[in-house]
């Protein structure tokens, strides 16, 4: 994950889970936390791909340095760089996968209370 930069769970999640709604309202509710969430998977999709072509960019810069043959002690400055930036990208899709999951959860769970209305 981004240095600095954190998921945030929308607080909506609480609240239609604990409300004891009726009716109208409650699908109103289920109906709106749905669409949240679809927002919230969307923004975590653009993320993802914002970080990837970042990740993209700089796997060519690497690539670009690694043409001309770099001096042993050069090599192993790229290598382990490389393996730095893989190892957060590595991380960073992990987090976001784990959220996208959490979220499919919360969304599969809406809809069995929708269809026991």
């Amino acid at each position: 994950m981004p240095r600095g930069r954190k998921l945030r769970r929308t607080s909506r999640q609480a609240e239609v889970k604990d409300e004891p709604l009726q009716g109208a309202s409650q699908i109103a509710a289920l109906h709106q936390r749905l669409f949240d969430l679809l927002q919230e998977s969307t923004r975590i999709c653009l993320l993802s791909s914002e970080r990837t072509l970042k990740f993209t960019s700089s796997l060519e810069g690497y690539a670009q340095r690694l043409k001309r043959p770099p001096a042993s002690k050069a090599l192993q400055v790229i290598a382990a760089q490389m393996l730095e930036e893989t190892r957060d990208m590595c991380a960073f899709n992990l987090s976001l996968g784990s959220q996208i999951d959490e979220y499919a959860e919360e969304a599969y769970a809406l809809l069995r209370k929708f269809h026991d209305l």
